[in-house]
């Protein structure tokens, strides 16, 4: 009986594996092995927790080795058009068997196993919990995908060429995202806007990217505005940056993008921005650490190095700024924003 329970125990633990969301879309293990029947395919795997530290080629994917080391194996994963029905199958059940796993542990297991079979019963469900207002996350495609209205799925899915763009610009080949997207023509919806738009940002194409950015507008969806606000952040710092705006512009705006962010983690990604462009150095670098502890994917990892950077640069710590732009640049080769940071901290006279 004890080695049937650490089997089951084994069992659930690789497919109830949990873990934080971040700024692009988590789920469990186990719904990485059925993403292909249910229209989610895995963009890139992690080991442990926090910072990332660097990455190995897995496949066709990366596995990316994170500085905390928790026993947690997970991934990045993108949503692609399948039916609906499918895609609520696959996740609901991967969600399931680690709650049922867990429950029985708890019912039948030896009063050593139990703390088991409640933590592994009761993070997933509290994952479902908290993310029943994220369009795309795991509880709201077990709560709300079923009864979602068809347009509003739009603003969820990808079409086949916008999910090969988003590889390649995962994988650090930003022109063949530039390429596969020219091809495809106009966006499907608001995710194929955001990610034409990332795909600007990555080539330095900051005035095209700061008119797209103006219409782009939250979908119907939950959690489409706090999206929204962040990608608009983004643009309005390297449209700063750059020199497109002046102050009495972008700080309002940016301003406005924060609030629509409030308490959500998420806004650590542009906070260390703002406080610098406001001129709180200290503060900005504070915030820069937490925004690199929140990015899952290579571009936003690489903003995130870039946003460090600069908040580097303004305290005169420069040799550690530029080791931070050496890693984003390994991460995502021709980042525009590299450039742009270190233009901005040799035309910025410092007191």
């Amino acid at each position: 009986m004890k080695r049937s329970i650490r089997i089951l125990f084994v069992v659930a633990v690789a497919v109830g594996s949990q873990f934080a969301l971040h700024s692009a879309p988590h789920q469990n293990i186990g719904v990485q092995l059925l993403g292909l029947l249910g229209g989610l395919r895995a963009l890139s795997h992690s080991l442990g927790g926090g910072p990332r530290l660097f990455a190995v080629p897995l496949g066709s994917r990366r596995l990316v080795v994170r500085a905390v080391p928790l026993p947690l194996f997970h991934g990045v994963y993108q949503w692609l058009r399948a039916p609906r029905a499918r895609t609520w199958a696959v996740v609901t059940a991967a969600y399931a068997a680690p709650v049922l796993l867990g429950g029985f542990l708890l019912v039948s297991a030896p009063t050593g196993w139990r703390p088991f079979g409640i933590v592994l019963a009761a993070v997933p469900l509290l994952e479902l919990v908290f993310t029943a207002g994220l369009a795309g996350g795991a509880g709201w495609t077990v709560f709300r995908l079923p009864t979602a209205p068809a347009a509003a799925l739009a603003d969820v899915y990808l079409t086949p060429a916008e999910a090969a763009a988003h590889r390649a610009l995962d994988g650090g080949r930003i022109d063949e995202a530039a390429a596969l997207l020219a091809a495809a023509g106009e966006a499907a919806g608001r995710p194929g806007t955001a990610l034409r738009i990332q795909v600007r940002l990555a080539r330095g194409q900051w005035e095209r990217a700061l008119a797209d950015a103006g219409q782009l507008t939250p979908g119907p969806l939950p959690g489409a505005d706090w999206a929204t606000a962040l990608l608009r952040a983004l643009v309005l710092v390297c449209a700063a940056e750059a020199g497109l705006l002046p102050p009495t512009e972008y700080l309002p705006r940016l301003a406005a993008e924060l609030d629509v962010l409030g308490s959500r983690p998420q806004a650590a990604l542009v906070r260390a921005d703002v406080l610098r462009l406001r001129g709180e150095r200290q503060e900005a670098l504070k915030a820069s650490a937490l925004g690199l502890r929140l990015t899952a994917d290579a571009a936003g990892t690489a903003n995130a190095l870039c946003s460090r950077a600069a908040a580097l640069f303004a305290v005169h710590r420069d040799d550690e700024a530029r080791e931070a732009l050496a890693r984003a640049g390994k991460l995502l080769p021709g980042l525009a924003r590299i450039a742009l940071v270190e233009h901005r901290a040799a035309a910025v006279v410092l007191d």
